[in-house]
């Protein structure tokens, strides 16, 4: 499955913790920190409208 998404230019995002507390639809966005390898954490952050 991992493959499939990566060959299509998808993004994997794993194990990330809040989503129940967030509305049912928001933007988001996933920063990566610069680090080797083939995964890296990402700050993620949620763009919440007024």
């Amino acid at each position: 499955m991992h493959g499939i998404v990566l060959g299509g230019d998808g993004l994997i995002v794993e194990n990330l913790c809040g989503l129940a507390d967030l509305p049912t639809h928001v933007q988001v966005g996933f920063f990566p920190f610069k680090l080797q390898g083939d995964g890296a954490p990402v700050r993620a952050v949620a763009f919440l409208d007024d």
